[in-house]
């Protein structure tokens, strides 16, 4: 389990949209963060049970399973050193503030490419690894991700609030 907080944690700290519709709502509310993250789950939960559906339909080759966490290591490499180089530019949001901090969350989730790149590689990963323990272990994976994400977020909005 402390993999998965790790692993999850790594994904939400990295900066992006999502990060930054979540600062400039937090603005004006401190409950923005919480909200983000409930229209992430939105997006997020669809699409890792139905990346565990679809898996759980096939028998994965190991040499399958191994490329999948090579890639996914890889980008989890690259995106680090992407951070890196950006640590000092500045994002700008481009939801605007009178959205509602839910519908930002989906929207922006949603647009995301790095975000589907992250669940086809990193995330694939992580649900092959709680496969092994069926769909509880595989909820319990869903919910500590999405915690992450939300304390996460959460947090951020009430600082900058």
């Amino acid at each position: 389990m402390a993999s998965v907080v790790l692993i999850s944690l790594s994904a939400v700290l990295m900066p992006g949209p999502l990060f930054a519709v979540t600062l400039k709502k937090a603005e004006k509310s401190k409950a923005a963060g919480a909200l983000i993250a409930i229209g992430h789950g939105i997006i997020e939960f669809p699409l890792m049970f139905l990346i565990f559906f679809i898996l759980s339909q096939f028998k994965i080759p190991s040499i399958v399973q191994i490329a999948v966490e090579l890639v996914g290591g890889f980008l989890m490499i690259l995106m680090g050193i992407q951070t890196f180089r950006n640590r000092h530019k500045n994002e700008e949001s481009q939801v605007s503030l009178k959205r509602d901090s839910i519908l930002a969350g989906v929207y922006t989730t949603a647009v995301n490419a790095g975000f589907i790149l992250w669940w086809l590689t990193i995330g694939t990963t992580l649900i092959l690894n709680a496969q092994l323990f069926g769909i509880v272990g595989f909820s319990i994976f869903a919910g500590v991700h999405w915690l992450c994400d939300f304390s996460f977020y959460t947090f951020a909005a009430l600082l900058v609030f």
